[in-house]
């Protein structure tokens, strides 16, 4: 009977004798453990339409100086929206839990159901939407016309999701191109393994287009 192994770099679905991760199962066993694969995707147009208006709003509007004459600080208003647009975001994924409880319904049993990569999926899921979000934000934050800003947000996402592995299949690169995309490090986490990199990876991610947008912002108060 495989058994959960965790070191000090990752946590690990139940593996077989020769160190790979084996997937609870084959065939239908092995999808019932998966997210819908359409998942992604919805997210990725969702994201950018709901957070188009956060800084292209204000700088057609032209109040995006008034909110920066206030007394905080540029990252705490950067971070602020982010915060909002992240729940929203997760509040939008909540409702796919019904998925799981369907899939544990109509399992014939429950041992082809295994409880974490379905976590992991959630996990990686929530980590990879809230990193849309802040290629969003930083989308919004440097063109007043929101029609771009969701346009620029929806290429990034797909670039930063698709684009690297298309292009490792492409140049049989075998270790830089896929790395840097996300989804590299999404596949990690719905095979129920999570690896301190992938998670590092996404947060710093996640800081560099907040930082990014923090940035921007500064700017406007000087014009």
């Amino acid at each position: 009977m495989p058994t959960n192994q965790c070191d000090n770099t990752s946590f690990r679905a139940p593996t077989d004798g020769s160190g790979q991760v084996q997937m609870g199962g084959t065939g239908i066993a092995s999808r019932q453990n998966k997210l819908p694969e359409g998942l992604q995707i919805a997210l990725i147009i969702f994201i950018p339409a709901i957070t188009m208006r956060s800084f292209s709003h204000e700088l057609s509007n032209k109040t995006i100086n008034i909110l920066l004459t206030k007394p905080i600080t540029y990252s705490s208003i950067v971070f602020s929206k982010f915060i909002s647009y992240s729940f929203l975001v997760i509040l939008s994924i909540l409702p796919t839990i019904i998925y799981v409880f369907s899939i544990f319904y109509i399992a014939e049993s429950s041992q082809n159901i295994d409880i974490g990569e379905i976590l992991g999926s959630y996990i990686g899921l929530f980590l990879v939407s809230i990193a849309f979000v802040s290629i969003s934000i930083y989308c919004s934050s440097i063109t007043e016309k929101q029609i771009i800003s969701f346009v620029l947000s929806l290429a990034l996402n797909l670039i930063f999701f698709y684009l690297f592995d298309y292009l490792n299949n492409l140049f049989d690169s075998q270790f830089f191109l896929k790395k840097i995309g996300l989804s590299y490090h999404y596949k990690s986490f719905s095979n129920g393994i999570i690896y301190i990199s992938d998670l590092l990876y996404l947060i710093s991610f996640i800081l560099f287009f907040l930082i990014m947008t923090s940035n921007k912002i500064s700017t406007y108060v000087k014009k």
